[in-house]
């Protein structure tokens, strides 16, 4: 899901410090989601069926504690299917990692003569320096 929000400041204090002050937007959009569903499977025509890509057997339990960067699921957990035979693991089985950062902007429109105006902005991407990992690999075969 995604959430953006834009607050604008009314400014502080009187003369100087109020010009200086007022008119600032701060913006801020957060981004977060669960992982995607992911599906096993295997290289090869193991079903000898012609068909590539088949899902593997799985034999235990794919979750991990604290699942990292190097290993997201027990590998363990599937092996491949016998020859002529199909594998049982579901459809989305595994769920890959999540994702979330948030975005900041501070920006103040300036007057320069008439209607015309000049836009200060300062923005930051991923203000927490969160790590994002991608999808691990789900396919059993590969090197």
């Amino acid at each position: 899901s995604n959430t953006s929000l834009i607050v604008q400041s009314r400014g502080a204090g009187s003369g100087f410090v109020h010009a200086v002050t007022s008119d600032w937007q701060l913006g801020t959009v957060i981004q977060a989601r669960t992982g995607a569903p992911l599906t096993p499977s295997t290289t090869g025509n193991l079903s000898l069926t012609g068909l590539n890509n088949q899902r593997p057997v799985i034999v235990g339990d794919p979750a991990l504690t604290n699942p990292d960067e190097n290993q997201w699921f027990t590998i363990a957990a599937f092996a491949p299917n016998m020859p002529g035979s199909w594998g049982n693991t579901p459809k989305g089985s595994l769920r890959g990692p999540g994702f979330w950062t948030v975005d900041l902007a501070v920006s103040r429109n300036l007057g320069v003569g008439g209607s015309k105006h000049v836009e200060v902005r300062i923005e930051a991407f991923n203000v927490f320096n969160t790590v994002n990992l991608g999808n691990p690999n789900v396919t059993f075969g590969n090197a």
